[in-house]
Parts: structure tokens; C-alpha cells; sequence
């Protein structure tokens, strides 16, 4: 759960995980703020405070970027090394290569 300040001056949101506001307040109703968020404290979620709406975007495309990226490091580290590729397509063939060594790599840790 995430907790953000609103686009106006003294509005507030929680976020789920999804993404999707789960309740707002404004300034009047601040206490109720606090008593749900310390609510959602003691029932184990963690809140996020961000300052702004560009802050969250900033975070998120961040989180966004490493998550197009980590199937790079993931894929790589499955590999065989290069001279056992280069073997398998001298005895094999480039279509088998493709097929049994290179293709479940890829279906295992596929492209966001």
C-alpha cells in the first residue's frame, strides 16, 4: 500500500499494489488519515510517503527501467558458454541450437 500526496494542496490518496486509489482525504478529514494509515501500519502493509505526484512517477518509471532490463542479466547468466554453443551448432545444426539451447532460455525468462 502507498500513500501519496494528492495533485491539490492537502489531498491525499493510499494506492494498492495495482495501483489503484484506495481511499482519499483532504485536509479536513486528516485525522482519519492517520488512524487508517497506522491501521494498515499494524496489519503488517508498508506505506511509501512520496512528497509529489512527479516524485511517484520518477520511482515508478525507475522501477519500470529495471524491470526491462532484468531479464538481460537472468538470460545471460543461463547460457552456455560460447565455445560449447559453438560446439553444439558444429554437431547440430543452427536450427537445433535455436531449438534446445537458446529458445528455453528465452521462454524462461521472456521479455516484459
Amino acid at each position: 500500500m502507498k500513500y501519496k500526496h494528492g495533485a491539490t494542496e492537502g489531498e491525499y490518496h493510499f494506492i494498492d499494489d495495482a495501483g489503484n486509489k484506495s481511499a482519499s482525504f483532504n485536509a479536513k478529514n486528516k485525522p482519519r488519515m492517520v488512524e487508517e494509515m497506522q491501521a494498515w501500519v499494524n496489519d503488517g502493509n508498508e506505506v511509501e510517503a512520496f512528497l509529489n505526484v512527479k516524485e511517484l512517477a520518477e520511482k515508478e518509471a525507475a522501477e519500470l527501467e529495471t524491470a526491462k532490463t532484468a531479464y538481460i542479466g537472468l538470460r545471460l547468466s543461463e547460457y552456455p558458454p560460447i565455445g560449447d554453443q559453438l560446439d553444439y551448432i558444429y554437431h547440430n545444426g543452427l536450427t537445433a541450437w535455436k531449438t534446445n539451447v537458446i529458445k528455453p532460455i528465452k521462454d524462461k525468462y521472456p521479455k516484459p
